[in-house]
């Protein structure tokens, strides 16, 4: 009996046998991009609005952030008489040799340099005040007159800005605070002399230069734009371009943000460069090796069959519920839309 019993035993392991070899063996993958590109801060500053999503759709070359900059604009309509900053330097190197990163003359260079000997009122009290306007006449020829605004006074002494009229420098000229110019409103005497140029002031680095010497500008004027002092030298713009078309991948950004130089803001995934990576057991690897050919079907085409071909097997693996996996990696071409962040079985080929 015990010889029967051992017999029908042995039987049904051979008759198991050749179910266990044909048994298939499969793998566990995702399809990711093979060129993933980093995206990080040029410089420290404040991201202006975008509307950007995770998972949105870019195309190469395509604006994705913007960051905030500094902008230096002319104050009144003149000349640029100097530019001594130019594109890459820092605001504050330029400024220790200059004094300034650049200096305009006003449309109006002329100024009257003015007293206040007779600026009381009949109590005694000051009647010039910035910011008041004036009437001019010159001193040897009554016929020859302009207008003025006072624009500083400094005790005894007040300035005046020329708005209209042609004086030559030091013209000597009278003073009123009503166009008659009558007795009672004179103020005092001056001599008109050119205004010093302006200096123009910044801080950081210099992004763009928007203005060449001997330029004639406007008031408002874009003159120069500036960045964080962190920035590079060779930082040429304030955008930030995907690189390649493809998948946005975005953490947790807002419009305003402050952000550092170097700090991650979003990734883009190469849609043309998809591929899967495959966890495999240890115990299979020698199922595979690089170069061969497997089948795959994606959990989203389920009734497609796909061919990917074994490019690299990771040389370390990873513990993972008491086995250890590795990473296989596999190109393919699929006739359908394919995307990071699907699942895929990879069928195993055996001895």
């Amino acid at each position: 009996m015990k010889k029967t019993m051992a017999l029908l035993l042995a039987m049904m392991m051979f008759m198991a046998a050749p179910a266990l070899a044909a048994e298939e063996v499969t793998a566990n993958g995702v399809v990711r991009s093979g060129n993933v590109e980093q995206l990080t801060a040029p410089f420290s500053g404040v991201l202006l609005p975008f509307d950007w999503a995770y998972g949105d759709r870019v195309e190469a070359d395509e604006v994705l952030f913007v960051m905030q900059t500094q902008k230096v604009y002319a104050p009144a309509d003149g000349t640029m008489q100097a530019v001594f900053a130019q594109e890459g330097d820092l605001c504050e190197d330029v400024q220790m040799l200059y004094g300034c990163i650049g200096t305009m003359t006003r449309a109006t260079e002329q100024i009257i340099l003015a007293d206040t000997a007779d600026a009381y009122d009949e109590d005694g009290e000051p009647v010039v005040h910035a910011g008041a306007p004036v009437y001019l006449r010159q001193s040897d020829d009554e016929d020859n007159k302009g207008k003025g605004r006072i624009i500083a006074v400094d005790g005894e002494n007040y300035t005046v800005e020329l708005t209209s009229g042609l004086f030559d420098d030091e013209d000597e000229v009278e003073v009123f605070s009503d166009e008659n110019m009558g007795t009672k409103t004179k103020l005092g005497k001056g001599k008109v002399t050119r205004q010093a140029d302006l200096p123009l002031m910044a801080s950081g680095r210099v992004l763009k230069v928007y203005v060449q010497q001997g330029e004639r500008i406007r008031k408002g004027q874009l003159l120069f734009e500036t960045v964080s002092p962190d920035a590079e030298p060779d930082v040429t713009g304030a955008e930030i371009t995907a690189p390649v078309g493809g998948a946005l991948e975005i953490g947790y950004l807002t419009t305003g943000q402050q952000v550092y130089k170097g700090q991650l803001l979003c990734s883009v995934h190469d849609l043309s460069a998809l591929e899967v990576v495959a966890q495999v057991d240890e115990v299979d690897l020698d199922r595979i090796a690089v170069g061969d050919s497997l089948n795959m079907v994606f959990d989203r085409y389920p009734g497609k069959t796909v061919t990917g071909m074994v490019t690299e097997i990771a040389s370390m693996g990873v513990a993972r519920q008491n086995a250890v996996y590795y990473d296989v990696v596999l190109t393919f071409t699929a006739g359908f839309e394919a995307a990071p962040g699907m699942n895929v079985t990879i069928w195993l080929s055996g001895e």
